[in-house]
């Protein structure tokens, strides 16, 4: 298997560091952090112009760091232009050794687009640029007019250099784990910010009365100020890679919005009790849901994201102790300025817990740490799970075809793998319990498998603009159905069959309730002819799914006898209704196939019939491969009916 021809499908921003030095200065000696700095400060715009500044080297024998001394500005509350400003961003900037335990503080923050508008600050006397998100941080901690010792990386590390970069990005996670305390930076304001401040703080005062908080939640302005906690929630600041490592091992974490501040454990605090009333513990009813019934994604936001999330990941390092390649899984969907700290921003905590290491380093292309891991990952693993995680199409980065490309966080986050780490009981094992055959060189990867067939028949594209496009998605249905019907698979088995790609044969025994498996499925396809009559799509062509709706209804009522019909068959669609939803979530960048030997399936939308369906030995799923010249080409996993647990492997026994 060989590299894929380079197509950019809409690529991700990349935000490059934007350093602010000039080689032709003279190299500035660092101030000792005890040395006076009145003449200093006391210069004045009028005087000659200021250099740039540069870095004296770190000693890399040693665990030195670099230290930022905030100091308060010249003239409190008087800031009367941006020059001003500008003067008044006076800073140290000095060394220290680790070994020493010195006190400070280190930031945690977004770095913000390299558009963004640069500020000057001084540094040891002499100009730097920072970006505005920044620049706003140091503002906002300069203010409080009380000097501050922090560690930031965008200055504290020189970012011009990969000898100092790969150094002090292996000893970030031990700068994290030794600072007082972690100080989070979200930004200077959002909208209705405060108000999200406020009920945290409001719910944490009063955590332990549950007649106290079910009172809270009746009031008319609480629906406002949980949406603006779930913006909070949902900020960029969450979605970067980095903060996975700073704040596992922080020892406190402290987070800012403007001049409002909360601490970590009570914003936890309050996430847990939005998972209490889930789950009705000390709550009659969930009165989250209550309030914001309309809008699941806040929903989700207030219970799993945030620091919530970091610190469920922080009880799963501990226990399962994870390889690197399951680290990746749970974080894949963050962020990046740049693409391979995808794979360095893990690496201090991954290598813990892995059997294999990654070794930072700067020098190596993003092809090539990418593809490295991919190889470490198959070499000490002995699996193929990895070829699975590809997206066909993108590769901005030149990857050979069976190496994923981390840093497309965009399309990752909304495409659904077949595999969700977070959702383990719906683990497929194509290939058994087999361990990959492999011979890895350069960019090719040749490995043993067993091939299922080729794509026989293909849709269309399902025309949808993402998951959440239901009008498109309805179509894109009908559209499956119409085919379905029209190569004659309307056997009850068939049906069954059909339904089971499109759920991806999720509908596990704890979510039957008191039907059969056969019979829940079909009547997931009888709310389909619900939705195409709802739509005014060709009635005739639908008869088949509402009569399997009405057949469900009757089981449902037979079981309920002293409820209701209306009340019954109510409830018999809010069961199914969010099955609706997971169907649209797995079709919208994929197409419905029938394969040489009759099995249904879904795969990537660049699929085409004739492309190759093949198992390989120690692969989770499926794969699709397509032969160029000499070689294949992986274009990502499939779900196909049929053979998604080992069915495969137990033919070859057998030698069918």
């Amino acid at each position: 298997m060989d590299g894929e021809p380079k197509r950019v499908r809409g690529s991700k921003r990349n935000l490059s560091t934007d350093y602010a030095g000039s080689a032709d200065t003279p190299p500035f000696q660092e101030e000792d952090p005890q040395q006076t700095t009145t003449d200093r400060r006391n210069q004045t715009s009028a005087e000659v112009e200021v250099p740039a500044f540069t870095y004296e080297d770190l000693d890399q024998h040693e665990n030195q760091i670099r230290l930022l001394r905030i100091l308060p500005p010249l003239q409190p509350n008087s800031r009367k232009s941006h020059g001003d400003e500008a003067r008044e961003a006076t800073f140290e900037l000095f060394h220290a050794n680790l070994d020493d335990h010195p006190s400070y503080k280190a930031l945690s923050y977004t770095w913000g687009s390299q558009s963004d508008p640069n500020h000057t600050i001084y540094l040891n006397g002499c100009q730097f640029l920072v970006r505005e998100n920044l620049w706003n941080a140091l503002r906002r901690f300069q203010s409080d007019n009380v000097e501050l010792v922090i560690w930031i990386d965008a200055i504290c590390i020189n970012q011009t250099s990969d000898i100092e970069r790969n150094h002090q990005v292996a000893n970030m996670k031990m700068v994290y784990e030794q600072a007082t305390e972690v100080v989070v930076w979200l930004g200077s304001t959002y909208e209705r910010s405060d108000l999200a401040i406020q009920l945290v703080h409001e719910l944490y005062n009063h955590r332990e009365s549950t007649e106290w908080i079910t009172e809270r939640f009746s009031k008319p302005d609480i629906e406002q100020k949980l949406g603006s906690l779930a913006g909070l929630l949902s900020c960029r600041y969450w979605y970067r890679i980095w903060i996975v490592q700073e704040l596992t091992v922080a020892r406190k974490i402290v987070f800012y919005f403007g001049e409002r501040s909360i601490k970590a454990k009570s914003l936890h605090a309050i996430q847990q009790l939005f998972r209490q009333m889930e789950n009705l513990d000390r709550f009659p009813n969930d009165l989250l849901q209550d309030v914001l019934q309309r809008n699941q994604s806040a929903i989700s936001y207030l219970r799993y994201h945030g620091i919530q999330s970091i610190y469920h990941w922080k009880q799963d390092l501990v226990s399962t102790k994870p390889n690197f390649y399951t680290c990746l899984l749970h974080h894949y969907y963050r962020e990046s300025s740049d693409p391979r700290d995808m794979i360095y921003g893990l690496a201090a905590l991954a290598n813990q817990t892995s059997k294999y290491k990654v070794e930072v380093d700067y020098k190596l292309s993003t092809r090539n740490v990418f593809t490295n891991f991919a190889k470490l990952e198959i070499e000490t693993s002995k699996k193929l799970d990895i070829i699975t995680r590809v997206l066909p199409g993108t590769n901005i980065h030149e990857l050979p075809s069976w190496v994923p490309d981390w840093s497309n966080a965009t399309e990752a986050w909304s495409h659904f793998f077949l595999y969700d780490i977070s959702q383990p009981q719906f683990r497929y094992s194509s290939a058994g319990e087999t361990r990959a055959v492999v011979h890895l060189s350069a960019d090719r990867i040749a490995f043993k498998g067993v091939n299922i067939g080729s794509i026989e028949l293909l849709s269309l594209e399902s025309g949808m603009e993402d998951y959440r496009d239901k009008p498109n998605g309805t179509l894109a249905l009908f559209k499956l159905w119409e085919l379905v019907t029209r190569i004659g698979k309307t056997s009850s088995e068939d049906l069954e069959a059909f339904v089971r790609v499109l759920v991806f044969d999720r509908a596990k025994k704890e979510y039957l309730g008191m039907r059969t498996k056969s019979e829940f499925l079909l009547g997931i396809l009888g709310y389909l002819g619900l939705v195409f009559s709802d739509s005014k799509l060709i009635e005739a062509k639908t008869s088949i799914l509402l009569s399997h709706w009405k057949s469900f209804l009757v089981l449902q009522k037979k079981d309920n006898t002293t409820m209701e019909e209306s009340f019954v068959e109510a409830e018999a669609k809010v069961v199914i209704e969010s099955w609706w939803d997971v169907i649209l979530n797995l079709i919208w960048d994929r197409r419905f196939f029938i394969s040489s030997s009759k099995a249904m399936g879904l795969a990537s939308e660049r699929v085409v019939e004739g492309d190759l369906i093949c198992i390989p030995l120690g692969c989770c799923h499926p794969v699709i491969l397509r032969k160029v010249d000499d070689h294949y080409i992986n274009l990502g996993e499939a779900f196909v009916d049929g053979y998604m647990y080992g069915e495969a492997m137990e033919m070859l026994e057998r030698g069918s």
